[in-house]
């Protein structure tokens, strides 16, 4: 009753202050402006950041808009995302202009979605195409006396490879050719797309690369060289002398609050997008670092499952995995929310393992061409420091008083007894692992068992394999809630966007970033690998930390350029 009289009372107003702010930015930014934006890797969240420049873009009434490219280092789901969203204001006339003062891989596959590309006369076109950088520490680990007792279950579950070997297995490398030929033939297949030209022709431009900029314009791959001061008489021969430049950020914002009081008190079915984004954890690692822990998770999950207004909920995954316990608490949850409304799993860059498990129970999961998904399998393992610690005279003595005290003691590898006991708890978790995905994609546990073992898959193969329902980012994620929810296609909706972060102290916004962190011993041999430029993964570190949790959790150590 109060909500209903409250409504009575401030809709009205709040949604003419909301006419008023988009009538002032249409006159502000005109049906000449282009609205401008810098995009490098200061850009956070760039799932959800594309999503508020389109808004701008219509909001704005903007003519079209002028990207200048920094380097990033986003990965490809990202990178579709916005892909797809330069290509749907494309589509509806506003003109797009890329400038950069070089071209790499991700640079290229962005600008090749614009109008018009400019490059600056010095400048670099480095796309050579995609490849991936694995790193092994086997023999440097042996070297200084330790080493990752690491088991798997599943043949692809590579993991552990990264500290046992001093190259690929077989099986991983099989993967990983398969993973670069299709992230390759679909990067090589937009570019052509975007520029007009034959794929074929494209990857003869790739195999000269690197190469200046005006070969490059010669080659086709871009339009113009020149300096920024280029850019005004370019936007004046296809604008017009009257145009205009905004701030895209500005124009973000305005049209965000716009958005917020026009929506206020409004009785629209809601659609939650929650943003998920890092490691999976039972919520014990530095709360400067990205993390998806049922701790924070399931509060709001549960309060979704009780609002009756949620229509419909995208959850929005980018993760590599993490800890099996954790990850099977929230598909739990997930599971019980599915049955009350429909919940749309959306992947971004990265969506596997655990990643994958706690979306596993999804009406749908749509995916990006380029995200990594898959690897559905666990590892676990313990690092052995006896040797290490032996050759610098440190000794440890143990007592105990039953026969499995000691299976997570650093100071000798499993014995036979403890390996094999080790091995059927990884072999279960994998079991219920198979199932709960299994049931989720509506199939017979055998028939997705070679799919599984751990193997990685790009967004497009996973699509092949019935592992996704489909492809595209978050428009397409959003028409699948609706019709989840039996939601006419122009029937007005009220998206909810939640970022999942976890709790900080208000004291702790005024110190610097991972000052609160907790500094352990798997926290310091991270920084000591960082001193000899070597990069230890997040996942080895949780590892490093609970050896007694099985890890549902994929390789992060594949650097995909």
């Amino acid at each position: 009753m109060l909500r209903t009289l409250l409504a009575l009372l401030l809709r009205p107003p709040l949604v003419g202050l909301s006419w008023l702010i988009t009538a002032w930015l249409r006159w502000r930014v005109g049906a000449r402006g282009m609205l401008e934006l810098r995009l490098d890797n200061q850009l956070k969240l760039p799932h959800l950041a594309a999503a508020e420049v389109e808004r701008a873009c219509r909001a704005s009434g903007a003519r079209g808009l002028l990207l200048e490219l920094g380097p990033l280092d986003w990965g490809w789901g990202a990178l579709d995302e916005w892909r797809l969203m330069l290509q749907r204001l494309r589509q509806d006339g506003l003109l797009l202009i890329a400038k950069a003062d070089g071209l790499d891989n991700r640079q290229l596959y962005l600008a090749s979605a614009c109008d018009r590309v400019v490059v600056s006369p010095p400048a670099e076109v480095s796309a050579i195409g995609v490849s991936a950088h694995s790193t092994f520490f086997g023999v440097a680990l042996e070297r200084l006396g330790l080493r990752f007792d690491v088991e798997a279950a599943g043949a692809y579950k590579s993991f552990g490879e990264t500290f046992t070997r001093r190259g690929p297995s077989p099986e991983s490398r099989e993967a990983t050719v398969t993973l670069v030929d299709d992230l390759h033939e679909h990067f090589v297949a937009r570019v052509a797309e975007g520029r007009g030209l034959h794929p074929d022709q494209v990857q003869a431009i790739l195999d000269q690369a690197p190469m200046g900029a005006q070969a490059a314009k010669d080659a086709g791959i871009i339009d113009v060289v020149g300096y920024d001061d280029a850019l005004d008489p370019l936007l004046e021969s296809l604008l017009g002398d009257d145009f205009g430049r905004a701030d895209a950020g500005w124009a973000a914002w305005l049209s965000g609050w716009a958005r917020s009081f026009g929506e206020a008190l409004s009785s629209d079915p809601r659609v939650v997008v929650l943003h998920l984004e890092g490691g999976i954890t039972m919520g014990e690692e530095s709360q400067s670092r990205g993390r998806i822990a049922p701790t924070e998770l399931v509060p709001i999950l549960r309060a979704l499952r009780d609002d009756d207004r949620v229509a419909a909920v995208v959850m929005s995954v980018n993760s590599s995995g993490g800890s099996a316990l954790a990850s099977d608490l929230i598909w739990r949850e997930v599971e019980l929310l599915h049955r009350q409304r429909p919940v749309i799993a959306l992947f971004g860059d990265v969506s596997a393992s655990g990643g994958y498990y706690i979306a596993a129970g999804c009406d749908d999961i749509i995916a990006t061409p380029g995200t990594l998904t898959g690897s559905i399998g666990v590892v676990g393992g313990k690092l052995v420091t006896g040797r290490a610690l032996g050759g610098l005279g440190v000794y440890t003595s143990v007592y105990s008083r039953s026969q499995g005290a000691e299976i997570y003691g650093t100071e000798r590898p499993f014995d036979e007894q403890e390996r094999a006991r080790f091995r059927a708890r990884l072999s279960a978790t994998y079991d219920l692992f198979l199932e709960r995905v299994a049931a989720g994609r509506r199939r017979p546990v055998a028939q997705l068992a070679p799919y599984a073992q751990g193997r990685v898959w790009s967004g497009v193969s996973a699509l092949r394999l019935g592992l996704v329902d489909g492809l595209g980012g978050i428009t397409q994620a959003m028409e699948r809630a609706r019709f989840r929810a039996g939601l006419r296609p122009t029937e007005p909706v009220r998206r909810l966007d939640v970022v999942v972060r976890p709790p900080r102290p208000f004291y702790a916004r005024f110190l610097p970033e991972g000052f609160l962190g907790r500094v352990d011993a798997a926290q310091q041999l991270r920084e000591l690998a960082g001193l000899i430029g070597l990069r230890l993964p997040e996942a080895a570190v949780r590892m490093l930390r609970a050896p007694d949790e099985p890890q549902a959790v994929m390789l992060e150590d594949i650097e995909l350029r």
